[in-house]
């Protein structure tokens, strides 16, 4: 196109698309060469243009000026034209390449016949098939004294324990087996047993094991919420296929040291004649997924070792209890929420050490169970570390929290940062205000600081570094190696969020675990999650509350609406926790 066929301006240069398309080139060119990033007045994403053999990264305002030239339009060219460089991530050509190898190793598996080795993977022994009768007469089919009801001796038959029939027929049957065990070992080996010596007795059994030992589970057991939240579940399962369910640790240390059956109640114990068979691989099967579970509870194989954790117990088990059942079936069949307190008494109390620290705990800081409400902060969830003053934004948070569920009462703080116990600390007697009101805060803490070993190869579990390291903050049951006593806070602060009246809490499972203990589903508030994007601050953060004539909670109507789990103590509500079994 000639520079004659349309009006001239002195000002301002007339170029055809050819020159036009070749000056672009050149700015483009140029962007690459000096490693310029993408300018941030970028107010529109139609200005991104992807990679073209023609325009070289044009923008669409110069793909515009060369569709103008080729009808013969004249156009003006701006002097400042930008030409913005989009540089492309470049694809990780390694990991490419594994999933490619991963595909077509798929696809030989697909048309392979498996060697007699690898089947062995694929096959087991069935000692122990699942009886087929219901569940109503299984549970049944036991002597007579197993199956009367005392209130006085058992925990389960208490009026105001409010436990399920289905459970009640599982621990009196669970109960009955473990009378057995004694008698099955002493017994001579029948001619038509598939066991072959006197120690065999175990497979004649259907065994459900919980487990988390240091010889199989070195890389990962979860937290303590992780491997006890899912109970009821468990419980649920082991009913189903007519298991008998056992807990068995050795990761960090046993859960005796932790926790006990109460007195009366369901005991898990692994009895000593069964902890070299649970702790020998080769018997049974480790199992860690849901799916992979229930299909080898049906089977025959007698021993199952489950290493259990989903995001969503209550949900699978809620799933178990109420599909096609009616729920007035049962006055006491209540979902998971509202049965875990329940269950959780029966199967569970602090062992006497922690009971001792607990009592303690109460006294000096003058809290009352469901007197107080609890505040949970997970702040370093699946991270090692994160900014003072983000987590001490947070800690914040979490107190407003807690004022705006249950105001003017005392706060428990609980957290997994040092950083976040300390800054709750430093808010005790802080004062706050709500239009006319003020009032000051009252925090209490219970975690110590506490300084974990300094040689992570030999006391953190799966560290190779032989660097030294220092850590202050509470200690995680799937992290470290130790004396038992360093885990004493995750249970004392366990039960003082189960104490409280209300809880409020963010991440993990820890904080809504221990509003479960407390039975006060029905008075819990979530908080912002620390390390989301939070889109309207406003709204995701809590404003602190002052306690006045309009909102104040008296401590006796609120008992009355949330009855607490616990007692005091007292004759009135009873004692604050059941004496340990035997």
């Amino acid at each position: 196109m000639e520079e004659g066929n349309g009006p001239k301006n002195d000002k301002i240069p007339e170029i055809g698309a050819t020159e036009m398309r070749h000056e672009t080139r050149n700015n483009a060119n140029d962007v690459k060469e000096n490693h310029q990033s993408i300018t941030q007045d970028h107010n529109s994403s139609n200005e991104r243009i992807p990679n073209s053999s023609t325009l070289d990264h044009a923008t669409i305002e110069e793909r515009e000026i060369d569709e103008k030239a080729r009808k013969g339009v004249v156009v003006k060219v701006k002097e400042d034209i930008r030409i913005d460089y989009i540089p492309r991530h470049k694809p990780n050509e390694h990991m490419k390449y594994k999933r490619q190898q991963r595909q077509m190793n798929k696809e030989k598996d697909r048309n392979r016949t498996l060697s007699p080795e690898e089947m062995l993977k694929f096959t087991y022994e069935e000692t122990a098939m699942m009886p087929n009768v219901s569940n109503a007469l299984y549970y049944k089919d036991i002597p007579p004294e197993f199956l009367v009801e005392d209130p006085a001796k058992f925990i389960w038959d208490r009026p105001d324990a409010m436990i399920p029939e289905w459970m009640k027929d599982y621990f009196r049957w669970h109960r009955w087996k473990r009378s057995t065990w004694k008698d099955q070992m002493a017994s001579p080996i029948l001619s038509n047993s598939t066991n072959e010596t006197a120690d065999d007795w175990w497979k004649s059994e259907r065994w459900m094991i919980s487990q988390c030992l240091m010889s199989q589970d070195r890389k990962k057991c979860g937290g303590t919420a992780d491997r006890l939240k899912p109970i009821p579940t468990l419980i649920r399962l082991a009913y189903e296929y007519k298991r008998i369910l056992l807990i068995r640790w050795t990761r960090p240390a046993p859960l005796e040291e932790f926790l006990l059956p109460p007195a009366g109640g369901f005991d898990w114990r692994v009895p000593q004649c069964m902890v070299d068979v649970i702790e020998n691989p080769d018997n049974g099967k480790r199992l860690t997924t849901y799916k992979s579970i229930v299909n080898y509870l049906v089977g025959g194989m007698t021993l199952i070792r489950v290493r259990f954790q989903h995001s969503t117990p209550g949900q699978i088990y809620d799933d178990m209890v109420f599909k096609g059942t009616p729920k007035d079936d049962d006055k006491y069949q209540f979902g998971f929420e509202a049965v875990f307190s329940r269950v959780w008494k029966v199967v569970f109390t602090p062992a006497l050490p922690i009971q001792a620290i607990l009592k303690s705990s109460l006294t000096n800081f003058g809290l009352v169970p469901n007197q107080y409400v609890a505040s949970h902060l997970r702040a370093l969830y699946a991270v090692d570390t994160r900014e003072t003053e983000l987590i001490q934004r947070f800690t914040e948070n979490a107190l407003a929290c807690a004022t705006q569920i249950f105001p003017g009462v005392p706060i428990f703080f609980a957290s997994d940062s040092m950083v976040a116990l300390q800054h709750a600390r430093e808010s005790n007697e802080k004062e706050i205000h709500e239009d006319a009101f003020s009032t000051k805060l009252r925090v209490v803490t219970a975690s110590e600081t506490i300084t974990p070993p300094a040689s992570p190869e030999s006391n953190e579990i799966g560290s190779n570094s032989s660097a030294s390291t220092s850590v202050s903050e509470p200690w995680h049951l799937d992290s470290f190696l130790g004396p038992v006593e360093k885990f004493y806070d995750t249970f004392v602060d366990l039960y003082l969020l189960g104490m409280a009246g209300c809880v409020t809490y963010n991440k993990g499972g820890y904080g809504h675990w221990g509003m479960l203990i407390g039975g006060h589903s029905q008075c819990q508030m979530r908080q912002a999650l620390i390390g989301h994007k939070i889109r309207n601050k406003t709204a995701a953060f809590c404003k602190f509350r002052v306690a006045s004539g309009d909102n104040k909670n008296t401590v006796a109507s609120f008992n009355k609406r949330h009855p607490s789990a616990f007692g005091r103590d007292d004759i009135e509500t009873g004692p604050l926790f059941l004496p340990p079994m035997e």
